[in-house]
């Protein structure tokens, strides 16, 4: 058996969808979602659009309403109470929003003891601008600020 040339080693998908990287190449954040659809784009620049942003929310969250969808930096991120990713400020996001009734799933032994379910009506979704994948969620209640 010949040995693989490590310069010539590619990103490809494994049968559950995972990446497999070199080692030199730093792991993609979250977990695919979105698939990105532009290729003509710059460099930080959104690969999908929000109407892909709206199909995701529709597929996956169909009872919900669309309150926003926004594309923005982490660094313009950051500036908002709470929120920001672990990721350098020029990091291309972008930010579903949606409002309906959320119920958080909690683990089998937190559901024996009866405590009761917290409702939210707000769920914010992280998507990484440029892979698709999403990388956070956050329940709220509408009242609190956007």
């Amino acid at each position: 058996m010949s040995a693989i040339d490590p310069s010539r080693r590619r990103a490809r998908h494994t049968c559950s969808g995972e990446f497999i990287r070199d080692q030199k190449t730093a792991p993609v954040p979250g977990v695919p979602a979105i698939v990105p659809s532009r290729v003509d784009v710059g460099p930080g620049e959104p690969t999908f659009t929000a109407l892909e942003v709206l199909a995701y929310a529709t597929t996956h969250y169909s009872g919900a309403a669309v309150a926003r969808i926004e594309f923005l930096t982490n660094e313009v991120l950051r500036t908002r109470p709470g929120q920001g990713e672990h990721l350098p400020d020029d990091t291309s996001l972008c930010l579903l929003t949606l409002h309906g009734t959320f119920v958080h799933e909690l683990p089998p032994f937190i559901r024996q003891m009866q405590i009761a379910v917290p409702i939210k009506n707000r769920l914010t979704l992280t998507f990484h601008g440029v892979t698709g994948n999403l990388l956070s969620e956050g329940f709220s209640h509408q009242h609190e600020p956007e």
